[in-house]
């Protein structure tokens, strides 16, 4: 399988958002060309890029980077690790007093 890199994960990032490159640009106060640019892997972005990126498209830094630990071992726990990140605290802390309970 072919590495997926910054701008892919950008890209399938902005599109699960349902945001355009412009949308995403004027969030976080870029240019569509920008945008365009990293998700075509022709330029990275800054640090201050990369952290405005991933607040506005819900996301972790170490999701776009491709630094977060997925198992290979089922695809659907690469989702759920996903879908926690997106919850809060309580939500969490909820979450594992029902897990506990099994």
């Amino acid at each position: 399988m072919a590495k997926k890199t910054f701008g892919f994960r950008l890209k399938s990032a902005r599109e699960n958002k349902k945001l355009s490159k412009s949308a995403l640009g004027k969030n976080i106060n870029v240019g569509i060309k920008n945008v365009m640019r990293w998700e075509n892997d022709e330029v990275a972005p800054s640090i201050y890029a990369v952290i405005n990126l991933a607040k506005a498209l819900d996301v972790s830094i170490d999701h776009l980077a491709g630094l977060e630990k997925r198992s290979d071992s089922h695809p659907l726990l690469g989702l759920l690790a996903m879908k926690l990140d997106k919850l809060s605290v309580d939500q969490k802390k909820a979450l594992k007093t029902i897990l506990n309970a099994f």
